[in-house]
């Protein structure tokens, strides 16, 4: 956002650690246009609006979303961290890269008038009878380990699983290929260290992080993040766009 104070980060509590990766609220004017980059998470909003009203699942981004706000908006989400959606109950593969009605799911019961509480209420009561996967959550821990991603071949033989199998863990409890995932974590991490990159050092930040060369650098950029890099590192620096690594998400994502 244009206005970084309008984003307020909520600090989860320790308990829900396994599960979320951010909470924040939202306040902003009518018009209001909001850019998300992907991250591999999976959100619950709580939205009101002239639009909107209710409990809404955004399943994870494969690029970046742009949405214009319609009316005064207030919005309490939760990220939840990847590989998580095992708390909905349904395929995270299924979830649309936009706000979807919880009704639609078969999912209710969020306090609304409690805003980030009932939230977090409602995700603590899920995560209680929720299974996560320890071949998932082993790929997911080698993904971040080193500087570059390691392959997704790689990723496999350490969690002791097929490539197959891989895929098919990361479709239903992240809802994207580990190969989509791999990207995002890799886009991520370069967007994270723009800030401290000389821009006379991006064809060695490329090369660090596994991209062919700079210029695959930039169309990664580009493309995931929806501006060019030097937009990216701009925002970076004025602190509208939040980088930090996938595995300790804290605030919210979004720059304008």
């Amino acid at each position: 956002m244009s206005d970084p104070s309008q984003i307020r980060s909520v600090r989860p509590p320790d308990a829900l650690a396994p599960w979320v990766a951010g909470v924040w609220t939202v306040e902003a004017e009518d018009g209001h246009a909001v850019h998300t980059a992907p991250d591999g998470c999976i959100d619950i909003v709580l939205i009101a609006n002239d639009e909107f009203e209710g409990a809404f699942v955004c399943g994870a981004q494969r690029a970046s979303v742009s949405r214009t706000l319609a009316g005064k908006t207030r919005i309490a989400g939760v990220s939840l961290r990847p590989g998580a959606g095992a708390i909905l109950g349904v395929s995270a593969i299924s979830l649309p890269p936009d706000w979807l009605p919880l009704v639609e799911l078969g999912l209710g019961g969020i306090a609304l008038s409690k805003g980030v509480e009932g939230l977090l209420g409602w995700i603590a009561e899920r995560a209680a009878r929720a299974d996560f996967d320890p071949r998932l959550e082993e790929a997911l821990a080698g993904m971040t380990a080193g500087v570059a991603p390691p392959s997704v071949a790689a990723l496999a033989r350490g969690a002791g699983v097929s490539e197959r199998t891989l895929g098919r863990l990361f479709d239903r409890y992240v809802g994207m290929s580990p190969s989509a995932y791999r990207r995002i974590v890799r886009f991520n991490r370069a967007v994270a260290a723009l800030s401290s990159t000389d821009p006379d050092s991006l064809a060695g930040l490329a090369f660090s992080l596994g991209f062919a060369d700079q210029s695959h650098l930039a169309r990664e950029l580009r493309e995931l993040g929806g501006v060019r890099a030097t937009r990216l590192r701009t925002a970076r620096l004025a602190g509208q766009f939040d980088a930090t690594p996938i595995s300790s998400r804290a605030t919210a994502k979004h720059l304008s």
